[in-house]
């Protein structure tokens, strides 16, 4: 337990609390500094102005070495941790029925102390000088100027006028720190020129477009709240959805959270877990413990609907595995059964640009995955690999790797075009130039070798032999 510093004194000593009742048990006792300062930062938490006045008073006259008199049992119970939590909710519930409820004043004393040379005018964190290893890292500070433009007003005014400007806490933790010297520049104050810039730009009272109501008081008291306390710690939907009840809310957690986020907006960083309510803190806090990276949404934006583009485009183009056409396997036809968009990006990686048989072949094998259908390119080279070595092995292994069509595939093509030909035969001939009446021609061309026995040693011969039937 905390070492009080106190010491006995007489009964006829009056207890300072006002919560102090006849039914008080013990002697008084006299609380020193500790004690004392303690006894300040519950009164600012309670908003008992009256206790505040009082010890205020004793403060001033008396610097460190001011002292109380008060009953340990009361100081004990004013000073718990759970009595001022209760009493903070109950007077703010009681608050909420009227239309402007009251708030705590916040005087000098509930600042706490504050260095001008060290810290930040307006954010509190502490100015660092320049890394010479890091000179890019370094968050840029700005010393406070005795003399200015001539005839402007000066600093510290500027900043007041901003924190006059303002509606939220932030402003009044400025406006305390502010009005505790008489000149900035004297006090040797300095400021993140960062946090400056963020200060001056005033937020829209205009609620809509935040996406706050004008007349949920519960929603700003909640916001106000989560500026004082935005460098300490972080939320959860559970925790700040109990707090919004206490000051009188009536959302649902769901329509309170999705609310607070939009108002907040890039101010906070909202983690969600499957399983685990939201968590929400300030990127000023969540940045020390977490290591937030920044990603341009616009990159992988544009990714998505060019990949949108490309599955729509490959989707629309028609293909039949029941029939085949063979007046499709040319190279005009090819380029249009490619989805143009995929053949241009890939052009553009391999040919710069241009369109050529390596491009087209892999925007087609490409495509292939996409509709899950066989095209001109991965079953005419599935065909070509077939009638030139005849090996199964070779296709299903070109075809496990996504370049060509199946084995199964390619001889349904062949047994489709022996039928084609079969059915088509009298529009072949009169384009060979036969008659009607010629029938099916079909033909052979080979190499044919022969091991012969010559006079001159020569033990073999080559020729092409041809074979022609009707």
């Amino acid at each position: 337990m905390e070492n009080l510093e106190m010491a006995d004194v007489g009964l006829n000593d009056r207890c300072l609390l006002p919560s102090c009742s006849s039914t008080s048990s013990g002697s008084l006792k006299t609380f020193k500094i500790q004690a004392f300062k303690k006894l300040l930062e519950c009164a600012v938490e309670r908003g008992d102005d009256e206790t505040l006045d009082k010890l205020q008073t004793i403060f001033n006259s008396h610097g460190e070495q001011a002292t109380v008199v008060l009953h340990k049992s009361c100081y004990c119970s004013y000073t718990s941790k759970e009595h001022v939590k209760k009493f903070v909710l109950k007077r703010k519930a009681e608050s909420v029925s009227s239309d402007e409820p009251p708030t705590a004043r916040i005087r000098r004393s509930q600042v706490k102390e504050f260095d001008f040379k060290k810290q930040c005018l307006f954010c509190a964190e502490p100015c660092e000088p320049v890394n010479p290893k890091h000179p890019d890292r370094w968050d840029r500070v700005v010393q406070c100027e005795r003399k200015g433009i001539k005839g402007a007003p000066a600093f510290k005014q500027v900043v007041l006028q901003c924190c006059d400007d303002r509606i939220d806490a932030w402003n009044r933790e400025v406006s305390m720190r502010c009005h505790g010297v008489h000149d900035l520049a004297a006090a040797e104050a300095q400021y993140h020129f960062r946090c400056y810039d963020n200060f001056r730009k005033i937020p829209s009272s205009d609620d809509s477009e935040q996406g706050l109501a004008v007349d949920d008081g519960a929603m700003k008291e909640l916001v106000d709240e989560m500026y004082i306390h935005r460098r300490l710690c972080t939320w959860t939907s559970i925790e700040l959805h109990e707090k919004y009840v206490s000051y009188g809310g009536e959302l649902t957690r769901k329509q309170m959270f999705s609310k607070l986020a939009m108002h907040l907006g890039d101010n906070v960083v909202v983690l969600s877990i499957d399983g685990c309510a939201s968590i929400i803190g300030f990127r000023e806090f969540v940045g020390k413990i977490l290591k937030v990276a920044k990603v341009d949404t616009e990159d992988e934006d544009a990714e998505d609907a060019l990949a949108r583009k490309i599955l729509a485009e490959s989707r629309d183009i028609p293909f039949t595995k029941t029939k085949y056409d063979l007046g499709n396997f040319t190279h005009a036809k090819t380029k249009e059964h490619t989805s143009a968009t995929l053949l241009r990006f890939i052009s553009k990686l391999v040919s710069t640009g241009e369109v050529t048989k390596a491009s087209l072949s892999l925007s087609q094998s490409i495509q292939q995955h996409i509709t899950n259908a066989c095209n001109q390119t991965t079953l005419g080279l599935g065909v070509k690999l077939h009638h030139k070595f005849g090996s199964r092995y070779i296709t299903d292994t070109l075809h496990e790797h996504g370049y060509i069509a199946s084995y199964d595939e390619v001889r349904r093509f062949r047994k489709s075009a022996a039928k084609y030909v079969s059915e088509n035969a009298l529009m072949l001939h009169q384009m060979m130039g036969f008659t009607k009446s010629a029938g099916l021609v079909f033909g052979w061309y080979d190499n044919f070798d022969l091991m012969v026995s010559t006079p001159n040693g020569c033990r073999e011969t080559h020729a092409m032999a041809t074979c022609h039937g009707n």
